[in-house]
């Protein structure tokens, strides 16, 4: 009796089978292709600067008469150099209105230049700009200023780094 039900079991599996289309075949399913990793427009080097090798665009200025005066620094091998500080103010205006935040703090803040530094040494040739900030928060000023410093590290006219704060500016050795 067990054996006439099991071939009876068998053979209704076997018609439905048939009847629904189902078959026995195999089917490989293959892993979807990950997306590939967006290269990040810039990479953050030891000290926190932002480093892009296409360069930072400069804020444009409307410069005044600018002070000049020395100070000293150090070359990236140690050196002493000798900086010209060419410093201008900036009257407050819409077009000197910044956003030197990095996308990942996301702050909602922005900022207005009031003063640049021009950096140099020997050759004369701008080094780095350093841009004295006054931050805003829905329109109003917050009273504090900080820096923001764009520079040109290896003499090809781009300014591919870029930090923030008041720390020290390293010469760039192509400067000398």
């Amino acid at each position: 009796m067990k054996i006439v039900r099991n071939i009876l079991v068998l053979i209704c599996l076997l018609a439905a089978s048939a009847a629904f289309g189902c078959n026995t075949q195999t089917v490989t399913i293959s892993e979807p292709t990950p997306e590939p990793t967006p290269t990040p427009a810039y990479t953050v080097d030891e000290k926190g600067n932002a480093i892009k090798p296409d360069g930072w665009a400069l804020p444009k200025t409307t410069e005044k008469e600018k002070n000049l005066s020395k100070r000293k620094e150090k070359y990236q091998d140690g050196e002493t150099a000798i900086v010209t500080v060419a410093s201008y103010s900036i009257e407050y205006g819409e077009a000197h209105r910044v956003d030197f935040e990095e996308p990942y703090k996301q702050t909602g803040m922005t900022s207005v230049i009031s003063r640049v530094e021009e950096l140099s040494v020997g050759t004369g040739k701008v080094f780095c700009y350093v841009y004295w900030l006054v931050p805003y928060r829905d329109g109003h000023a917050i009273p504090t200023t900080t820096k923001a410093k764009l520079c040109d590290m290896d003499g090809d006219g781009k300014y591919e780094l870029r930090g923030t704060g008041f720390g020290i500016v390293t010469v760039p050795d192509w400067a000398k």
